[in-house]
């Protein structure tokens, strides 16, 4: 034999996958995950801050874009 220690019983060659009896069953997702309440959270206080701090962004009748005005 040539290579003996590749064609010996023990080796990975000769080895039977090993089966599972059991199905895997996934875990159903929640809607309501910590993930989703965080990142639901930041959404909240970024549309807050858009409207409170921000909004003449979006308001062109707002004093200060007079100021914007002059950096084009």
């Amino acid at each position: 034999m040539p290579f003996p220690c590749m064609l010996s019983s023990r080796s990975r060659l000769f080895q039977e996958p090993k089966l599972f009896t059991s199905p895997l069953v996934a875990q159903p997702s929640s809607l309501l995950r910590p993930k989703y309440i965080v990142f639901g959270f930041i959404g909240l206080m970024l549309g807050y801050v858009l409207r409170h701090s921000e909004h003449f962004l979006f308001d062109a009748k707002d004093p200060e874009w007079l100021h914007i005005h002059s950096f084009r």
